[in-house]
């Protein structure tokens, strides 16, 4: 018989184990095994807050200060594909080894597992306000786009599409981008998983090179480093089109989702864990807090 007791939170978690009349306590730390990222649920808010706010803002003031500040949703999105391959890593890699978890081992179950996590829901939304979307699409654009907006929404490759990713249920463009991520997550996952510090450094730098490549390629081409893009619409942009092929490329989904792997590897040992952060915004216990911010408690491989 195991019993687990949590109440020396400070200290460690104490298991006890009984076994023919022997008695063992044996001390263990959280760094011992994978525990909840309990800074993803104040991250989230934050996010979500902001982004809420910013689809809003337009109908609550007309500060032009607040307006710049709070519609940048965009900037703000790219953060949820940051969480998104931070926890796949976390959760697929070994910590202190440089291996992938057994998780990776079956990329199509990686990959249909994940994606199932979200389709489903997607497409019990789009059943249930599909007589809305297909009105305005067949009484403007025609039976054809129909047929093609339904086709790209149900199977989430709207955000190839810049010019119609945000066609029926707009913000699936985002389950649309992250779904490529996630294809790709395991081959790429297992490849950085068996990097060296060093390598994940160079890697780290490399991808994020990459990932600027085309948002410097946009600022500078339209003299786009001013503008605001929140304060804009389709008519008011220089050009929405190319905005759109930035903003919502599956690419750069995914050139934000892999860094986040060499990231957790390559600077852990002098990083904030996210949960130990999480931890102290909720006061939860700064002993676990300030713990969990020694460098020796993340294994250096």
């Amino acid at each position: 018989m195991t019993v687990a007791n949590s109440s020396l939170r400070g200290l460690g978690w104490c298991r006890a184990g009984c076994s023919l009349g022997s008695f063992k306590i044996t001390t263990f730390y959280p760094s011992d095994f994978i525990r909840p990222l309990k800074a993803l649920e104040p991250s989230r808010f934050i996010l979500i807050a902001y982004i809420a706010s910013g689809h809003f803002i337009h109908t609550a003031t007309r500060n032009p200060f607040l307006l710049r500040l709070i519609s940048q949703i965009n900037v703000v999105v790219g953060a949820f594909f940051v969480i998104s391959g931070y926890v796949a890593a976390y959760t697929t890699t070994e910590l202190g080894q440089r291996k992938g978890s057994k998780r990776l081992d079956n990329a199509v179950e990686f990959v249909i597992t994940r994606i199932m996590g979200h389709w489903p829901l997607h497409i019990v939304v789009l059943l249930l306000f599909s007589p809305v979307f297909l009105f305005v699409d067949i009484s403007y654009s025609g039976v054809a786009t129909a047929a093609w907006n339904g086709f790209i929404s149900v199977f989430m490759l709207q955000a190839w599409f810049p010019t119609s990713a945000e066609v029926w249920n707009a913000p699936t463009w985002f389950l649309s981008a992250l779904s490529f991520s996630l294809c790709a997550l395991p081959y790429g996952l297992r490849i950085l998983a068996g990097q060296k510090k060093e390598e994940l450094r160079r890697t780290l730098v490399i991808l994020t090179l990459l990932s600027l490549v085309p948002k410097v390629a946009y600022s500078n081409d339209l003299h786009a480093w001013g503008i605001m893009e929140g304060m804009l619409n389709a008519k008011t942009h220089p050009n929405y089109a190319l905005f759109n092929s930035i903003r919502f490329s599956p690419l750069g989904a995914l050139l934000e989702v892999l860094p986040c792997r060499p990231a957790r590897r390559a600077f852990g040992s002098s990083a904030v864990r996210l949960w130990a952060w999480g931890s102290g915004l909720r006061a939860e216990s700064l002993r676990e807090f300030f713990w969990e911010l020694r460098p020796e408690r993340i294994p250096d491989p």
